[in-house]
């Protein structure tokens, strides 16, 4: 009816009324797309209930939590009411739009909604471009396997591929920056945490026995007697496990940006664990059932320059369970595995 009125009046020529009714219209639409850009506002479209992520503890299915969807099936219920509503306040406000022209179509609330609009027409095609269609594409499978092992390498990829500027780039912006923020948070705590405890077990259960003693930082020959006593094998392979869990963490929170530079001694320490866990692993093999040990070569007399009348030994030979090998032999190895016994013999030269 008012377009007929307005049509009505041009065949008269009433070009004032036409344009005072322009005006009226224009006001009309202005107000009731700031009504429906506040519905889309409180909508809080795409926002999860905790924007710091904070109870988020690393596991896969960050956003399930934090949506409050129990599961991916109330993920995916979710995100289809989302879309129906995009959808259906989209019309709305494409009708609003149609009766805007002039200087009230500048206006930076009518720019926001024709991108959001453009971007849907994009989402309905399935175009790559479409930034609601990139939300929509993280929240059900891009998050889904994050987790504290990996989210700071795939946050990080994906927050330098950051889109434009509309509402959806800026909400699927959001996701991943609050993610990454946390991701940061509970890396630097695991971190920590994890050392803390290879470090308690470590003091506590070999710190202080043969051969780790030396690496405690304390002479052996300061340690009383009864301290100086061999480290349990499967004691050494429980604090082998926590330190290869403190050292994965060290790993991840390297690679953060802003991580405080770690302390020569601490360096140091872990240079030596690393070279203990190489030479024990064979002792602790990954597969279930095999024995470990290791491949035992004998060099002798590696050091002649460092000798005591080491040339008044005229045979020498190791023996390892029921396998020996001398020094006058080609060098091979002999196997030893946990309780083989191990023998060093040595034959001296007559006296003249």
């Amino acid at each position: 009816a008012v377009l007929r009125l307005r049509t009505r009046l041009e065949e008269l020529g009433a070009r004032q009324a036409v344009a005072e009714l322009d005006t009226a219209l224009a006001r009309d639409a202005m107000a009731r797309l700031r009504r429906m850009d506040e519905v889309f506002t409180a909508a809080e479209v795409f926002l999860p209930r905790d924007r710091a992520f904070q109870g988020w503890k690393g596991d896969k299915g960050a956003l399930i939590e934090a949506f409050a969807a129990g599961d991916s099936a109330g993920l995916n219920a979710y995100l289809a009411q989302q879309q129906e509503f995009i959808e259906i306040l989209g019309k709305q406000v494409e009708g609003v739009l149609t009766q805007l022209s002039g200087p009230a179509a500048g206006q930076p609330l009518v720019a926001r909604w024709q991108a959001i609009l453009a971007d849907l027409r994009r989402y309905r095609l399935k175009s790559p471009g479409s930034s609601l269609l990139a939300v929509e594409q993280f929240i059900l499978n891009g998050s889904a396997d994050i987790d504290l092992g990996n989210c700071a390498d795939k946050l990080g990829a994906r927050m330098a591929q950051r889109r434009g500027s509309d509402v959806f780039a800026e909400r699927l912006h959001g996701l991943q920056s609050g993610l990454l923020a946390r991701c940061r948070e509970l890396s630097a705590s695991h971190y920590q945490g994890e050392w803390e405890r290879f470090a308690e077990v470590y003091n506590r259960d070999l710190g202080r026995r043969l051969p780790f003693v030396s690496l405690s930082g304390a002479p052996a020959g300061r340690v009383r007697s009864g301290d100086a006593v061999p480290a349990d094998r499967e004691e050494v392979g429980a604090v082998m496990k926590l330190y290869e869990r403190a050292s994965a963490a060290s790993a991840q929170a390297e690679r953060e940006p802003g991580r405080p530079a770690v302390s020569a001694a601490v360096r140091k320490a872990n240079v030596q664990l690393r070279r203990v866990r190489d030479v024990l692993a064979p002792l602790y093999p990954a597969e279930e059932g095999q024995v470990g040990g290791l491949d035992v070569t004998a060099q002798f007399r590696a050091n002649p320059g460092a000798e005591a009348e080491g040339n008044k030994i005229i045979e020498w030979s190791l023996s390892i369970g029921g396998a020996s090998v001398r020094h006058n032999e080609a060098p091979r190895a002999l196997r030893w595995e946990p309780g083989m016994p191990v023998l060093l013999s040595m034959r001296l030269a007559r006296p003249q």
